[in-house]
């Protein structure tokens, strides 16, 4: 793809930018960010720091919308918070056990899927991992439930 600052546009035409697979290629790339826990956010506000606004710039596929503005940069920390992909521990942004296991399981799948038997096995094996791991969380879910109630 072409960055942004490098794409020719005719002064005053509407760009249009498909962003489809780039926000696939920056969710990743932000999530490994957040597995090295250098993405650092307010504990009060869970805005984050300039210097993780800058980190998440630095990864971003395209770039950022505008060049001189951070806004996917800015916007991403709060997203993976927001949809609960990542947790702020001690100021620092951190997967998710599940957000983890799913990475884990992502980069599984996709050694395995370079033939039609490794796809057939990787799916196989996929969904009986996905399956016992709910099952799992569930089940610890629910006993915390339990515990809570019963006090």
């Amino acid at each position: 793809m072409i960055p942004v600052e490098q794409q020719q546009e005719p002064t005053g035409a509407p760009r249009v930018r498909h962003t489809e697979h780039e926000a696939q290629a920056n969710l990743l790339a932000v999530l490994r960010l957040c597995m090295t826990e250098k993405l650092r956010c307010s504990e009060k506000t869970h805005r984050p720091s300039t210097a993780t606004v800058s980190a998440v710039a630095d990864v971003l596929d395209c770039g950022d919308f505008y060049p001189h503005e951070a806004i996917a940069a800015f916007a991403w920390p709060m997203l993976l918070q927001a949809g609960g992909l990542v947790q702020l521990t001690g100021g620092r942004l951190v997967p998710t056990t599940r957000t983890a296991f799913t990475l884990c399981l992502a980069g599984i799948v996709f050694a395995l899927a370079s033939s039609a038997v490794g796809i057939a096995l990787a799916t196989a094996a996929a969904a009986g991992l996905v399956v016992t791991w709910d099952k799992i969380l569930r089940l610890s879910t629910s006993s915390d439930a339990n515990r809570r109630a019963s006090t």
